[in-house]
């Protein structure tokens, strides 16, 4: 009677190449991440119109290019702790999304973040808030910004906010 027997399978091998196959998709998942930290899409910056006044009619911020952002806001009073009204219109700018926010000029009145709902054919509408101040006349900063596909464009747009207060 003959028996035959067969030599033990060595698993290592097969463990090793599972190891490094992880390795070598932990390595460029790694790689990935630090690509897009080192390499950011390009930011674009875009001040308002200085002989433009948002208390009399809406502003644009031009980017050269034809890329043009344009801000409205209503009521033209822009009265404090009241809801202001926020128009969008971007010109040659695909945001996919877009926000505005809020930041006193020459006193630290913290943010006010407005998130943008896209309306169609490059219009985004919202509303925010402006805080009171102590002052009867305040400086305000509304910074738009525009995620798109070619970059991040950011826009300056400055107003006075008079309190009846």
């Amino acid at each position: 009677m003959s028996t035959s027997t067969t030599a033990p399978t060595n698993a290592w091998p097969a463990f090793w190449a599972v190891l490094a196959f992880a390795a070598l998709v932990g390595l460029g998942y790694m790689a990935a991440i630090a690509w897009s930290k080192l390499n950011p899409p390009p930011s674009f910056t875009a001040q308002m119109d200085p002989d433009c006044n948002l208390r009399m009619t809406a502003c644009t911020a031009d980017f050269g290019n034809g890329k043009i952002i344009r801000l409205d806001m209503e009521p033209k009073t822009l009265p404090p702790m009241e809801p202001v009204r926020i128009s969008v219109e971007t010109i040659g700018i695909d945001p996919g999304h877009l926000t505005v926010e809020f930041t006193g000029v020459d006193m630290n009145m913290g943010l006010v973040k407005a998130d943008m709902l896209d309306v169609g054919d490059g219009d985004f509408a919202g509303d925010a808030i402006i805080p009171i101040c102590v002052r009867r006349q305040m400086t305000w900063q509304a910074l738009v910004k525009a995620q798109g596909d070619d970059g991040l464009f950011g826009a300056s747009f400055t107003f006075d906010v008079v309190s009846s207060y």
